[in-house]
């Protein structure tokens, strides 16, 4: 669900905007606040902010806040948001919280709310994260029921993304179940139209899969291929979840060969790489029980009582889901250590905990040490029923890898036939590469444009409810538009450069595309410059406006040799004039101008800007004669639309030259 996590991370933005110079603390108190005083429309949306701040932080309680917020949403009939918040919920409490009953008891709690819900694409992600709290649970039977589900939802909606994840979801449950060969399918297919969609994060995903698969079914030859091509790609995108996942992976393989101290050298790469990702919460413990088993094995006590040490600093994380590694490392430790009677203990629960997740690799390692265990206790009934148990298992993965091995490499055939094309365009890591930076830098212009308008949209509604204006807001206005202008401006203009730079030097159809990105982000300078001065409260004067006419009617009529005259009356430069007014005059002068520009063969301009107390009136008359067909386009709809809001009246005229005259209330 991460890709659909990054829509709503760009309503973040302002957020984080105005908050640069603030603790985390505050700004986390500063939306509580505004939360308490917004409407309902602007509580869902710092709500959304909220949850997304505090969900990887246990300090905060994620839980709460993300109920008041579907809570809410429900009440704003906001079913989509609410879809959203209770998918939100669900994958805490899969993967952080490890409590997949309770994933299981939400979705059973707003069901009956979401009965009249029509939206497939949330139904389908409901249904993901229903699937994996029933496959966590060990409900192996209703995960896969709810897996089709969500399949069925993306093949209607032919969301050729989703169906890929469907497929990563049910390769990886097929994986921990001990079905190799269906796994191998699945897990190939995501890979594929991964490939093709060009997402190189969840080709990272797919790939980790594969290495995984095929480690812990002996290809360790493939694991080694399908795991190095993967660490390349993930260092490139700076995904450090899954590189702590892949040098596990390699650890679990070194343990096979006997290379005791890659092993180690390995473990210790996940757990630093696994402490940079925003999962460390959650993937904490399983790291530094490995450490410990690692140590345990190689006769490093006191280096694994440290670590257990470690772990004890962290009780929080010893929840429900987590707890089995605990325990697993204690029992390694307790084995080590000669203590075979709490070791044994200690295995009988892991064990226990283990068939419960159905994780067949895990059961049978469990067995092997139990096994061991009770033949140095000299209870060899007990001693040979779990190495009985182990060798069933063993065999058993044994007999699918001589039915499995030709369709896995059929498998890879055919992506190699489907992939010809794809494979060719991206042999070179360097393409891939740039094709990566041209990708993050679309989605820093689509996060930057989202923002804006998010801010746009903020200031608009916040007017047309005629909220009495404090200093507070003002200064933040103030702040705003001077942290866009400062950081968002140089930013835009070093993305412009840098994509220019980049174009000179990479392939054709790659430079096209970076020409793209320089254009799009000089486009962008100046809808901000725009966004910037209506959204500064300190421009909210009457001389502000004529100065800002004055500017735009010089630099483009003059730039054609148009003569203009601007006259206003002698209103005070200070007196105050609404944002809301302010930026509709504006816009309505820059939508004139741009059609006598268009459609007028005029040598002078008359604008004239007055305001009595009660109204204001603006009118812009040139002396040409007027192209009827350019009249009636979309720039006068979006005037009338304009005069419409604020309440006034505008008559345009084309018989003697271009005129519009408004009328507006004061």
């Amino acid at each position: 669900m991460g890709k659909y996590k990054l829509l709503l991370s760009f309503f973040l933005f302002p957020i984080s905007l105005f908050s640069q110079q603030a603790t985390f603390e505050e700004t986390i108190n500063s939306l509580k606040d505004k939360i308490s005083i917004a409407t309902p429309q602007e509580k869902l949306f710092l709500l959304d902010s909220l949850t997304l701040l505090i969900e990887f932080n246990t300090s905060y309680d994620f839980e709460a806040t993300t109920i008041e917020t579907i809570d809410h949403a429900f009440s704003l009939d906001s079913l989509e948001a609410a879809a959203f918040h209770i998918v939100q919920l669900m994958y805490y409490k899969n993967n952080i919280d490890g409590l997949s009953q309770e994933g299981i008891s939400i979705y059973k709690k707003y069901k009956p709310y979401l009965k009249n819900f029509k939206d497939k694409k949330w139904n389908a992600e409901l249904h993901i994260e229903l699937a994996d709290s029933y496959f966590f649970s060990g409900d192996v039977d209703s995960a896969f029921i709810y897996y089709e589900k969500a399949k069925n939802y993306g093949i209607d909606e032919q969301d050729k993304a989703f169906l890929a994840y469907v497929k990563l979801c049910m390769g990886s449950a097929y994986s921990r179940s001990g079905a190799f060969s269906e796994s191998s399918l699945n897990l190939q297919e995501a890979y594929t139209a991964f490939q093709q969609l060009k997402d190189t994060f969840a080709v990272v995903h797919s790939k980790s899969l594969l290495a995984s698969l095929y480690s812990n079914n002996d290809f360790l030859n493939e694991a080694k291929a399908e795991r190095d091509e993967a660490i390349q790609l993930a260092i490139l995108v700076k995904d450090y979840g899954k590189l702590a996942s892949l040098y596990k992976s390699a650890a679990q393989d070194d343990k096979k060969k006997g290379l005791e101290k890659s092993r180690i050298a390995n473990l210790k790469k996940a757990f630093e790489y696994a402490e940079k990702s925003e999962f460390k919460i959650a993937n904490r413990l399983g790291h530094l029980s490995s450490l410990v088993i690692a140590y345990s094995e190689n006769d490093s006590i006191q280096k694994a009582e440290e670590i257990i040490a470690t772990i004890k600093k962290y009780p929080e994380e010893l929840n429900k889901r987590n707890r089995v590694y605990y325990l697993e490392a204690l029992q390694h430790l307790a084995f080590a250590k000669g203590n075979y009677k709490k070791a044994a203990a200690y295995g009988e629960e892991v064990l226990r905990l283990f068939r419960d997740k159905q994780s067949y690799i895990k059961i049978r390692n469990t067995e092997l040490l139990l096994s061991n265990i009770h033949t140095e206790l000299n209870n060899n009934e007990k001693a040979f029923t779990h190495f009985k148990a182990y060798t069933h298992i063993k065999d058993s993965i044994a007999s699918v890898k001589k039915t499995a091995s030709l369709a896995h490499y059929q498998t890879l055939y055919e992506t190699e036939k489907r992939d010809a094309k794809i494979q060719e365009q991206e042999s070179n890591l360097e393409v891939l590469e740039v094709q990566s930076k041209v990708r993050t830098q679309w989605f820093i212009i689509a996060g930057i444009l989202a923002a804006l308008g998010f801010i746009i949209y903020y200031i608009r509604s916040r007017y047309r409810q005629k909220l009495e204006k404090s200093l507070a807001v003002e200064k933040l206005r103030v702040k705003i538009s001077a942290d866009l202008h400062d950081d968002v401006g140089s930013l835009l203009t070093g993305l412009a450069m840098q994509s220019e730079i980049l174009g000179k030097n990479a392939p054709e159809n790659i430079s096209e595309k970076l020409d793209r990105v320089s254009e799009l982000s000089r486009s962008a300078m100046l809808k901000m410059r725009d966004a910037v001065w209506v959204m500064d409260a300190r421009k909210d004067n009457w001389q502000s406006l004529v100065d800002r006419i004055n500017e735009f009617a010089s630099e483009h009529l003059g730039a054609k040799e148009l003569t203009y005259k601007l006259k206003h009356d002698n209103s005070s430069s200070e007196e105050e004039i609404e944002g809301t007014t302010r930026q509709h005059l504006y816009l309505i002068v820059k939508e004139a101008v741009a059609n006598i520009l268009k459609h007028s063969n005029a040598d002078s301009v008359a604008i004239n800007l007055s305001k009595t107390k009660n109204e204001i009136a603006l009118s812009i008359k040139d002396n040409g004669q007027v192209d009827q067909q350019g009249t009636a386009g979309l720039g006068v709809s979006n005037m009338e639309q304009r005069i419409l809001d604020l309440k006034g009246q505008i008559d345009i005229k084309t018989t003697d030259g271009y005129e519009v005259f408004i009328k507006i209330p004061a």
